[in-house]
């Protein structure tokens, strides 16, 4: 017998970049549902609630986070926010998932780490291709030394421009 997920309330903050492509892939998740979004472009944010039926919406982080009635942020603001906005979602009892990079330095990232372990909340990071099977299969090859000896690699970044990268 499978057992059904619990519902799992979800606010966006972000739209400009990476936070605008997560609703398709929530709305196919059973038990996601994105009860508010939230950006400092207002008409963007009013556009994307109307488009996937999200009942909040907010131009606040502050308001968001004590008004919304989210279990989990997903943050995708520019990367100087992550810290503050991660540290408080966290000290609000939310999960997090942030877009990549969790923090600007080891310090930020060793705090936010141990703030989730205190309040027992859940942390991830969107380092996706490192799930992806390209990576896996790279991983078990290198580890059982199957790939001989390396010497050359060649990596890309694979983004698009959102406006804000710092």
């Amino acid at each position: 017998m499978t057992q059904t997920p619990p519902n799992l309330n979800i606010a966006v903050v972000g739209i400009r970049g990476y936070g605008a492509s997560y609703f398709n892939t929530l709305a196919k998740i059973p038990g996601a549902r994105v009860v508010a979004i939230c950006d400092l472009d207002k008409a963007a944010v009013d556009k994307i609630a109307k488009e996937h039926s999200i009942p909040q919406v907010y131009s606040d982080f502050n308001e968001c986070l004590a008004k919304s009635g989210a279990d989990a942020m997903f943050i995708a603001t520019p990367h100087f926010l992550h810290f503050p906005m991660v540290r408080d979602a966290l000290q609000a009892g939310k999960h997090v998932f942030c877009e990549k990079p969790l923090a600007l330095d080891g310090k930020e990232a060793t705090t936010l780490a141990r703030l989730s372990r205190e309040a027992k909340r859940i942390l991830s990071c969107h380092y996706n291709q490192r799930l992806h099977a390209r990576g896996r299969f790279l991983r078990h090859w290198t580890k059982e030394k199957q790939l001989g000896s390396i010497y050359h690699a060649e990596a890309r970044w694979m983004t698009r421009w959102t406006g804000f990268m710092v």
